[in-house]
């Protein structure tokens, strides 16, 4: 099977490439919101790499070439739903958006 390769934009303005496949999606939430006349879907999603690594960033255009702000996180981090919470809130996103993206994570 072949896969999709993702560009990720980090908050440090860092572009990475990731497969999917590698980086599997471990939970998410989504919302959609108008701005600028148009209804505009935002997905919170967070991946993790067998190595531990957590990714968490926002689609806030599902099915665009570059994914907008992310950040990845070292192995090991504890507390993972409250890097959730700090992260949805620091890119303004509502709390209940983060709330359901923990709830998914958890199973």
């Amino acid at each position: 099977m072949v896969s999709r390769t993702m560009t990720i934009r980090l908050s440090s303005g860092l572009k990475i490439e990731l497969d999917p496949i590698d980086w599997p999606e471990i939970g998410s939430a989504c919302r959609t919101s108008v701005q600028n006349g148009g209804y505009v879907a935002e997905k919170l999603i967070v991946r993790r790499h067998d190595d531990g690594r957590t990714l968490i960033y926002i689609d806030a255009d599902p099915g665009s070439d570059v994914l907008v702000q992310g950040d990845i996180f070292p192995s090991r981090i504890r507390e993972l739903e409250s890097y959730v919470l700090r992260f949805s809130e620091s890119h303004g996103l509502p709390e209940w958006v983060a709330e359901k993206c923990v709830e998914s994570i958890r199973g």
